[in-house]
């Protein structure tokens, strides 16, 4: 049986060509599809005609493809316009509703990754141009070609247009049709025949007959250019691939660790891409990884990157996936979660700009129907086995596709850290559901929970022993202790947030988008920024009371938005107005709420009138900016907050709290987990009765949280400011990886009954 080697060294070439679809990646199925579909209305035995066309006329424009369908299938005498143009459409969408799920071929990552710097890269496909640059973009492939270039031109044209020099040869051009051998030709190009997943089903034959250079794969290319025997010696042309990885699919999300994006206290070093490294090999998968850092993972042939933004806001929110309205009630509960994170997206808030409230309107609505209904069909189509994040989901897209497995009874996992003491503590925990923390993952992958009654053993991790000695038994606060750490240590205190970048002055903001002609729609909406800001502040500043009372009171501290912290971990109560309003209805006769807005809070990321509408309660005070929190943990008879650092800090100091939201320390002796008018009741009678938490409470409840949490640290953005030594990169990667495993194997054991 013939063997294909290469003729010329692969990397002796000046300029590489690459058809897009069955070269690059695996759409042609996607496309051929997408074809069958969209004449199906004229009959099956007409679609299957075409589809037999198309087969046979790889690399011909879809333009020219249903010319021929509507003259030489159907016989029209003339072209049908409005038929022809409806027919057009509709296999646009249904190709990019295809596209998004295609996988990158085997070896593509891996072999443009080695190509010479210097060597000129292009793609010259047959589908739209726009299309195929929004998908490579979309898996991370984008930023290796020179150019990609598309429909409606011709290839014959678009390689022509690429005014090829003398200096630019030798060239090659990597195809999977007829057509792309008879371009290559026309422009001197050698040609190199990938079969895979071509649809052209002589291709042996034209293959043997034009003695042509033919592989399996990029796999096989890699292996034939290094001189190094391939499996069965080469690609034979009988051979049957596996394109479509046998693993189990699994989404991941996030992971956006790059050489731009990381936490400086790893020294260059980027902790994202272990953990992703240590998951696919424990679980055996092959992962789906949507992050806004794709680029960084396009070497991975392990993982399938897709770039979050043109998935989330170029698929998923102009999504039209006809989902039946009996499968869209189950996932109704979730919808208004999904509707107020678009909200506070900056993309969907530029849509709704006019609003100066913000109110949701039916636009949002429609986007976050069209978003849950595309991971509806996404994690159908994909047959996805399990969902992993790298953190809690709280994007509208990781949100939604989160909601729709657990729906579905498919395995998920994320970790969620314990409040960062920077030089003492970084610690993270795996609970068992986004509103769950109550029930937490232990290393062995069983689920506990704190049980006064246990036995949890008798030290303490060192940081938490530490806390325990310095704060409980000492004076010190979390933040002192913190601060006293690492002056010790000279070390320096990570930015914990990123303090809010003043809004634009007028002068700036005419500078910018008026003299640099960048757009007038950012003009008018920094302005508008500016202005809800500077209104907010005179507000905050006229309203707020500048004395601590001597009344009791409550303190509650406002929550940074947008966040996680608050949605959706605050669950209902992300809309603090609510919560405040809770609070303050069943505060006991004679106490105060006092409430303070965050240092780090963006004052136009406020609704106008928000600092208002919380003091409509007779109960409720601001309380100025120049009080600390530790000062007003101190003087407070309770804390309150959604599941804010100010509860575990002054628990610490035996001050009791109130957790609305869903942290894993609301379990806690001393911490009141509230979910009900009852349960808020009840917290008060204990506040009034004078029942506090005991420092023996504070220890076993810390000697829960050694087990049920783990030193560890799992962000891009945060700085836990611990030393290496203090924290192994290899280990802290393996450890985090290792549970997120064992956590989905629980779950699918449970399940589906198999091990994965």
């Amino acid at each position: 049986m013939t063997k294909y080697k290469l003729n010329t060294p692969i990397k002796s070439f000046n300029t590489y060509v690459f058809d897009c679809d069955g070269v690059l990646l695996d759409s042609n199925r996607v496309k051929t599809d997408a074809f069958y579909n969209a004449v199906l209305p004229y009959g099956e035995s007409v679609a299957q005609a075409f589809v037999d066309y198309h087969k046979a006329n790889g690399g011909v424009s879809r333009q020219k493809k249903f010319e021929y369908f509507f003259l030489n299938i159907l016989k029209h005498a003339v072209l049908p316009q409005e038929k022809y143009q409806t027919a057009l459409d509709e296999y646009s969408k249904l190709t990019a509703e295809g596209l998004i799920r295609c996988e990158v071929l085997p070896g593509v990552r891996k072999f443009l990754t080695s190509l010479p710097s210097q060597a000129k890269k292009f793609v010259v496909s047959g589908g739209a141009q726009d299309e195929v640059r929004w998908v490579l973009e979309a898996k991370g492939l984008a930023t290796f070609f020179d150019g990609i270039y598309g429909n409606p031109i011709d290839k014959l044209a678009l390689v022509k247009n690429l005014e090829l020099k003398d200096s630019d040869y030798p060239g090659v051009f990597f195809g999977d049709a007829r057509y792309d051998h008879e371009v290559a030709t026309k422009f001197d190009l050698d040609f190199i025949f990938l079969s895979a997943v071509s649809d052209f089903g002589e291709w042996k034959e034209y293959v043997e007959k034009n003695n042509l250079q033919a592989f399996n794969d990029f796999f096989s290319v890699i292996a034939a250019s290094q001189a190094l025997p391939m499996e069965n010696d080469t690609a034979e042309v009988e051979s049957t691939p596996g394109v479509v990885s046998k693993k189990r699919k699994a989404y991941f999300f996030g992971f956006p660790f790059s050489k731009e994006r990381k936490s400086t206290f790893t020294g260059g070093h980027t902790i994202g891409p272990g953990v992703v490294n240590k998951l696919v090999e424990e679980t055996n998968s092959t992962a789906i990884l949507f992050t806004s850092s794709a680029s960084h993972y396009v070497s991975w042939d392990s993982v399938n990157s897709v770039n979050q933004r043109v998935a989330f806001w170029d698929t998923a929110a102009d999504s039209i996936v006809g989902v039946s309205d009996t499968e869209m009630q189950k996932y109704y509960s979730f919808l208004p979660t999904v509707q107020e994170m678009i909200e506070r997206n900056q993309l969907a808030r530029k849509k709704i700009f006019f609003d100066p409230k913000y109110q949701i309107s039916s636009s949002v609505r429609k986007i976050a129907i069209n978003k849950i209904a595309f991971w509806v069909e996404q994690v159908k189509n994909d047959n996805v086995a399990f969902y992993i994040n790298s953190n809690v989901p709280h994007l509208a897209d990781d949100y939604a596709c989160y909601c729709v497995c657990r729906a579905n009874n498919i395995p998920t996992a994320f970790p969620y850290r314990m409040p960062i003491v920077p030089g003492v503590s970084a610690r993270l925990y795996i609970p068992e559901s986004l509103y769950n923390h109550d029930d937490v993952y232990a290393r062995n992958g069983q689920l506990i929970s704190y049980n006064r009654q246990e036995r949890y053993g008798d030290e303490l991790p060192a940081d938490l022993n530490l806390i325990y000695q310095e704060v409980v038994l000492g004076d010190f606060t979390l933040g002192t202790l913190s601060k006293e750490v690492l002056s010790r240590n000279g070390g320096q205190p990570p930015k914990q947030y990123t303090p809010p970048e003043k809004s634009k002055t007028l002068f700036r903001n005419v500078k910018e988008n008026i003299i640099n002609k960048r757009s007038w729609f950012d003009f008018f909406y920094a302005k508008q920024a500016y202005s809800t800001m500077i209104c907010n502040k005179k507000e905050y500043d006229k309203l707020c009371i500048s004395e601590i009372p001597k009344s009791p009171f409550v303190y509650y501290a406002l929550h940074m938005q947008p966040e996680a912290s608050s949605s959706p971990l605050g669950s209902f109560f992300a809309d603090q107005l609510r919560a405040i309003r809770f609070i303050s209805d069943n505060l006991p006769k004679g106490w105060k709420l006092l409430v303070k807005e965050h240092p780090h809070q963006k004052l136009e990321e406020r609704p106008v009138n928000f600092y208002s509408d919380i003091m409509k309660s007779t109960n409720v005070n601001l309380i100025s900016m120049k009080y600390s929190s530790d000062q007003l943990q101190e003087k407070s008879n309770a804390i309150a907050t959604l599941t804010g650092t100010a509860a575990f800090e002054a628990w610490l100091k035996k001050k009791p709290a109130l957790v609305l939201g869903n942290i894993i320390y609301q379990s806690a002796p001393g911490i009141y987990k509230i979910r009900s008018k009852g349960d808020i009741e009840y917290a008060f009678s204990q506040l009034k009765s004078g029942v506090l938490h005991k420092e023996s409470d504070i220890w076993h409840y810390l000697s829960f949280l050694g087990l049920a949490s783990f030193f560890g640290h799992l962000d891009a953005y945060i700085d836990p400011s611990i030393p290496v030594y203090d924290l192994d990169l290899d280990e802290n990667e393996k450890e985090i990886g290792h549970r997120l495993s064992t956590a989905i194997n629980v779950q699918a054991n449970k399940l589906e009954g198999v091990d994965l």
